[in-house]
């Protein structure tokens, strides 16, 4: 895989983990920031098989080399990402009803092993939304701590028209990012939402104007900045924050000064603190 030490992009293309440029994702480090890249723009970077794949082998790499302090994920081309592989989805339809359930609920059964798997790095995550991001796409995004976009994203459900349910976790994060009734609209309704309109609501942190490689720039300084304190202490408050929602206020309390006692045991804590 490829390194870089500097905001700025060399047009360099990324390596995926197996040494292949033509990999469904790509997998660059930036300093200390892994920056995946969606590598199917001629399908509109929609998830098959060996796109989850691929992210499950780039998640355990990224977890044994132990370099990384924050991940970035884009989209190569045009669009972050359109979803599920419709083209798949047709393929398995023209094999049948049961072929078709089948393959929609692998599918989707990978691509929560991929979310899993990223999710257990304990690494802050920020999308860089380069276009827009429907289906599982919108997942993605959801998935991510912090989400930035181009003007020119948009944001859709995209589920109702193929009469299917929200996958990706979509049906969890969308109505604790921007409540439950717009929740609703854009899953039952298929409302879209332009980049503008999914900053006023939450759904993404800004919209960054600019060249592509002056946004992914921006993006990844954005996520650099989220990398102060130590890897734990990151980890911790991350886990605190992801999972504090579906907690107890009495219970989150109790996870906090575990949290807190546990990282206190620690050199740097008291070095940090005798230096005050």
């Amino acid at each position: 895989m490829d390194r870089d030490t500097g905001p700025d992009l060399p047009e360099l293309p990324g390596v995926g983990t197996t040494g292949n440029s033509a990999a469904p994702v790509q997998l660059r480090y930036v300093g200390d920031v892994a920056l995946l890249t969606l590598n199917r723009p001629e399908a509109g970077n929609s998830i098959n098989e060996p796109m989850a794949t691929e992210l499950i082998r780039i998640a355990s790499r990224i977890a044994e080399e132990g370099c990384a302090s924050a991940l970035v994920m884009t989209g190569q081309g045009k669009l972050f990402c359109g979803g599920g592989d419709l083209i798949g989805f047709r393929s398995a339809a023209n094999q049948g009803t049961d072929a078709l359930g089948r393959h929609v609920r692998s599918l989707a059964e990978r691509l929560h092993e991929a979310l899993a798997a990223l999710l257990d790095l304990r690494l802050p995550w920020v999308s860089a939304v380069n276009g827009s991001a429907a289906g599982a796409g919108l997942s993605l995004v959801l998935a991510s701590d912090i989400a930035f976009a181009r003007p020119g994203a948009k944001f859709a459900a995209a589920y109702a028209e193929l009469g299917l349910a929200a996958d990706g976790g979509m049906s969890w994060w969308l109505p604790r990012r921007i409540g439950h009734a717009r929740a609703v609209e854009m899953i039952l309704g298929s409302r879209r939402l332009t980049a503008a309109e999914a900053r006023e609501i939450g759904l993404i942190s800004a919209v960054i104007d600019g060249a592509e490689e002056s946004f992914l720039s921006s993006v990844i300084d954005c996520a650099r900045n989220l990398c102060r304190g130590t890897q734990d202490s990151r980890a911790a408050s991350l886990a605190l924050l992801r999972e504090g929602a579906s907690r107890s206020l009495a219970d989150q309390l109790t996870f906090e000064a575990v949290a807190m006692g546990d990282l206190a045991g620690s050199d740097w804590v008291r070095a940090s603190i005798l230096a005050l």
